[in-house]
């Protein structure tokens, strides 16, 4: 219990990490597509700029706006590469997130089951006690293996089975009864020689 309990605790360290990195990702991404719209608007402003200059007779010279362009240009695609690695590394960690989540599902599912099964034990042995371990040159192993043999042997357990069902009667018989819902309950002993028969914990 204790190795699935520290499982789950680093899967979610792991998440919550991983949450922190793809949030800052997620960010990285936003920024650079808000820095490339800037200079999309950049470029447009200054070619309106550039045109209504040169309709007031004002000349700059080629190179001005080439060695513009070319720096607007080389940001562009540089945000775009930026932009484009962000994006991997975005799918990398939300596949990260789905397999860190499946994991932690497996986990609580495991310690689920393992609880349920501890639970139903500890039930057994509330109704039946603990369960005792005979050695083969015990007295006790041909009664163990009668009563153990329906658990052991399809044969065994169809024909007692059959046993029961030969004693099946129409509902309404007389002197007939169904099988209780509940528990029942044990009579007390019927004398002290029995009493001595029975185990105490």
């Amino acid at each position: 219990m204790l190795l699935c309990v520290d499982s789950v605790d680093h899967i979610k360290e792991m998440k919550l990490t991983a949450d922190k990195t793809l949030g800052k990702v997620v960010r990285e991404i936003r920024e650079a597509r808000k820095m490339k719209d800037t200079l999309a608007g950049l470029k447009k402003l200054r070619a309106i700029r550039s045109d209504a200059a040169e309709n007031r007779g004002q000349l700059f010279p080629s190179s001005v706006g080439e060695h513009f362009n070319s720096k607007t240009d080389d940001l562009m695609e540089l945000l775009t590469e930026q932009i484009v690695a962000c994006e991997k590394e975005e799918a990398a960690l939300k596949t990260e997130q789905a397999e860190a989540r499946e994991k932690e599902e497996n986990a609580k599912r495991q310690r689920q089951k393992e609880e349920e099964e501890q639970g139903l034990q500890e039930d057994l042995t509330s109704l039946f006690g603990q369960e005792v371990m005979y050695y083969n040159n015990s007295s006790m192993v041909p009664f163990e293996q009668f009563y153990q043999q329906a658990c052991l042997n399809l044969h065994s357990l169809l024909a007692i089975r059959q046993t029961w069902d030969s004693f099946l009667v129409p509902e309404g018989t007389p002197g007939s009864s169904q099988v209780p819902d509940g528990w029942v309950e044990p009579e007390p002993p019927s004398s002290t020689t029995w009493a001595t028969a029975l185990k105490t914990s």
